[in-house]
């Protein structure tokens, strides 16, 4: 038992951590896409992030998955599931709109409403994705006592909302932060079995 929690909780550190690599690579081809001419490195580099993005994801969805074992809470993995159908509709639809910005701007009759229809759909299903991995992240919160998980998904949520209207957004950023640490300071408790629960203390015996 003690060997799976260890495999849940070293997974979702490298999981967030690959993540948290992604995000800052995306930060600096926002720095090169100032300049039209490393338009293309700029491209690159946001493929590698959309790779190291689902990379990471998945490790951290492996990691609720074996948690949500090691706990009996099957909510947690099925929550990390529905969150990362989500979140591919949420990038496939990105990437629609991303491919139909210049497009869009040329020939506005056959590309606009593409545009619009993929940008609507990516930004509800981001929100969609967070929620459910929000809602994974809380139960194994109460099921490990380990507050900082629910902080992170809250943090998460609260992010993707708001990514809405701001471009760099420090609040998923620092949700990724916590959930790192979350699974670094995470400590282990043996789940009590079923016939430990039903077991009542005696009453001390009359005189």
């Amino acid at each position: 038992m003690s060997t799976d929690f260890e495999k849940a909780r070293t997974l979702g550190i490298i999981g967030t951590a690959i993540i948290i690599f992604g995000v800052l690579i995306s930060a600096f081809a926002l720095v090169f896409l100032a300049s039209i001419v490393e338009l293309a490195v700029s491209m690159l580099l946001f493929i590698l992030t959309a790779i190291l993005s689902i990379l990471g994801w998945v490790l951290v969805v492996i990691s609720l998955y074996i948690f949500s074992r090691f706990y009996g809470e099957d909510r947690i993995f099925r929550n990390a599931i529905y969150f990362f159908i989500s979140y591919i509709i949420a990038g496939v639809a990105g990437a629609i709109s991303s491919l139909t910005v210049l497009p869009a701007i040329f020939h506005p009759e056959g590309f606009a409403g593409i545009l619009i229809v993929s940008l609507l759909v990516g930004v509800l299903f981001g929100i969609i994705a967070f929620f459910f991995m929000y809602r994974s992240l809380s139960l194994l919160a109460g099921k490990s006592e380990e507050g900082l998980f629910r902080v992170a998904g809250l943090l998460l949520l609260v992010g993707q909302i708001t990514s809405i209207i701001i471009i760099v957004n420090l609040i998923l950023f620092v949700g990724l932060i916590v959930l790192v640490v979350a699974f670094a300071s995470v400590k282990l408790l043996q789940p009590m079995r079923p016939e430990e629960a039903a077991v009542t203390p005696a009453s001390p015996s009359s005189q």
